[in-house]
């Protein structure tokens, strides 16, 4: 079962408060957790392993089909630590 697909990206549902209330009803969903971030640095590394870390703790019925960040800038020597870490790194 792929669960509910939203029709559009979670973050553009308004509050953090809003936001837990419907992550919280997707049971069997797919998901991928993105950081959206302007450069690539290794910072946003840090925050994307809080949310390898906690986001399954914080909502077990949602299944996380990745982890992402989706910047404008890249950086060759972090894109090698972020593909050691198994996060994606999406440039626009």
């Amino acid at each position: 079962m792929l669960g509910e697909k939203p029709k559009y990206p979670i973050s553009v549902y308004g509050n953090l408060q809003n936001l837990k209330k419907r992550l919280l009803k997707l049971k069997g969903a797919f998901a991928w957790v993105i950081e959206i971030k302007e450069r690539l640095n290794f910072e946003v590394l840090g925050q994307i392993l809080i949310d390898k870390y906690y986001f399954p703790m914080e909502y077990p019925d949602i299944r996380v089909k990745g982890y992402g960040i989706l910047c404008e800038e890249k950086d060759e020597i972090i894109e090698a630590v972020f593909k050691h870490h198994a996060v994606q790194i999406f440039k626009v």
